[in-house]
């Protein structure tokens, strides 16, 4: 793991680059990126099928503009989304088992794939139509992971989940409320799809989960809220996106508060994958100006 953790240096070095910088570093990807984004999407609202190279040597497709990141660098390059790639190649080992909740077009679940080996088990869901079909093109040959186009919530059956444009759509949720006052989802609205939906206790009979990686924008009280059997008996840690107050984040405060009171701690990770024990994650975000995080609960 300690080449997987050097070759991820490479993402933040891209990412650092000036918009020069960055074309100079792959001109082809750089000015065919842009003219995805600036001409080609606003004209015809299609994303366009990409294959890239992630940092860990393995062979992804975006639909870009979406996934843009990856194209260009490599990985996820968001600061939250590399510590969290440096802590999944510092905590996970061979054989373990991670589950990715919303995994968009399965970037995380990939590296997890890569990390834990043929003895290990990756179990990935996404919600949305257009990007499961992506994710679908990354794992269908991975052996260790196993990935369903449901949705995750506190119920077994059908509910209704709001998918967005190319994009947006690292914002598909059941829950749009943080969303519904911005300029740009009046541009760009979601269709309201009726999907099939799985409660994590259910599904995690069993199983022995090391980590949990839940980004729902929105959903993830109630994918909690369909996990807390599995938490009675079992102890894995819990990655959750949290959000700061100016993204109404009140979802995510109630779910870190249900996580608290089943025991568990909030952390922050830090710039080389190391937890830092976190007492007020809302202190945490405002105070460094944070918009978004992924914070990592584990039980005391």
């Amino acid at each position: 793991m300690e080449k997987i953790a050097t070759e991820l240096l490479s993402v933040i070095k891209i990412k650092k680059l000036s918009k020069f910088g960055r074309f100079l570093h792959n001109p082809y990807k750089y000015c065919k990126a842009l003219y995805i984004r600036f001409i080609y999407y606003p004209l015809t609202k299609k994303g366009v099928l990409t294959n890239t190279q992630t940092f860990f040597g393995k062979s992804m497709k975006v639909l870009l503009p979406a996934g843009t990141d990856i194209f260009l660098t490599g990985g996820k390059s968001h600061d939250s989304e590399i510590r969290l790639s440096m802590y999944m190649i510092n905590q996970l080992q061979p054989g373990d088992t991670f589950v990715d909740v919303g995994a968009h077009f399965g970037f995380f679940s990939v590296l997890a794939s890569e990390i834990v080996g043929s003895a290990g088990s990756v179990f990935s869901y996404e919600g949305g139509e257009d990007t499961f079909a992506v994710l679908n093109e990354n794992v269908k040959y991975a052996s260790n992971i196993k990935y369903k186009n449901k949705v995750v919530s506190n119920v077994h059956g059908k509910l209704y989940f709001y998918q967005f444009p190319t994009a947006y759509s690292e914002y598909n949720s059941l829950d749009i409320e943080q969303y519904k006052d911005t300029d740009w989802i009046k541009r760009n609205p979601p269709k309201s799809i009726e999907m099939d939906s799985v409660r994590l206790s259910d599904e995690l009979i069993n199983l022995s989960v090391n980590i949990i990686k839940i980004d729902v924008e929105g959903g993830e009280l109630v994918v909690l809220n369909g996990l807390e059997e599995y938490l009675i008996n079992e102890n894995p840690i819990i990655v959750l996106e949290y959000l700061s107050s100016k993204r109404k984040n009140q979802t995510h405060v109630l779910a870190a508060e249900f996580l608290e009171s089943k025991g568990y701690i909030p952390n922050t990770i830090n710039a080389t994958g190391e937890l830092l024990k976190c007492e007020d994650v809302r202190h945490y975000m405002e105070s460094n100006n944070i918009e978004s995080d992924n914070i990592v609960f584990l039980r005391s």
